[in-house]
């Protein structure tokens, strides 16, 4: 780690799988951008390096159901390790050429990554096989900024234009407006424990929105301060 440990430098990922979490940091020196990223477990309460990593920065690892580790980077390259250590670069996705962020395990065991080509990316270990999936119609496609897995098993995803829900067997089901409010840049989405699901944006609307799940019905919460 830089001088001064976890204070010089800066903390990024984290990695679960199942019920077992796991706590990663990266670290760099920040008086020095093109330093190299030093990749840390936490370990019984102290930082234990287990990589250098090269090339653009780290943004988001994700652990499959077999335990591999797998890391999104900030120019949308995917890296793979089998045990933290050694990375290596995945060099064809099977999808043609894009672009991955962000990384999620669902109930199933299937990857899910946001496609810098619009859409997401999903990769089923058992087959080892990838499906690119689009989040909308026509010829371009809007960004996936968010997505999360519900208790029911669906995918939702929030986009630069709208939110959509990708259950089992049906087509996508988006909703681009909610109470005469477009849902624009839509970068936060979450299940509560009442069975609703939040969506919220940094820029484009105030407050948050919440489906709830149980009765299909859109409400709007919003509080002064």
């Amino acid at each position: 780690l830089p001088p001064g440990g976890v204070g010089a430098g800066r903390e990024r990922e984290t990695a679960a799988s199942g019920s077992r979490w796991e706590l990663w940091g990266l670290f760099i020196d920040p008086r020095n951008a093109s330093s190299p990223q030093n990749l840390a477990r936490l370990e019984n309460g102290t930082w234990m390096q287990t990589a250098v990593v090269e090339g653009p920065l780290l943004g988001h690892m994700v652990l499959d159901s077999r335990r591999n580790y797998l890391a999104t980077a900030e120019d949308g390259r995917l890296i793979f390790s089998p045990d933290g250590r050694q990375w290596s670069r995945v060099a064809s996705l099977g999808i043609g050429k894009t672009a991955l962020h962000g990384g999620l395990l669902d109930a199933s065991g299937v990857l899910w990554f946001r496609s810098g080509a619009g859409g997401v990316a999903a990769f089923d270990p058992r087959s080892r096989t990838w499906e690119a999936i689009p989040s909308g119609m026509g010829e371009s496609y809007p960004n996936v900024l968010s997505i999360v897995e519900t208790e029911d098993g669906d995918a939702w995803m929030g986009m630069t234009k709208g939110v959509s829900r990708l259950s089992e067997g049906k087509k996508p089901e988006t909703w681009q407006e909610v109470q005469d409010t477009a849902l624009e840049r839509v970068t936060g989405i979450g299940e509560d424990g009442l069975h609703r699901l939040w969506v919220s944006s940094a820029e484009s609307f105030n407050g948050a929105f919440y489906y709830d799940l149980d009765n299909d019905s859109w409400a709007r919460e919003e509080r002064d301060g």
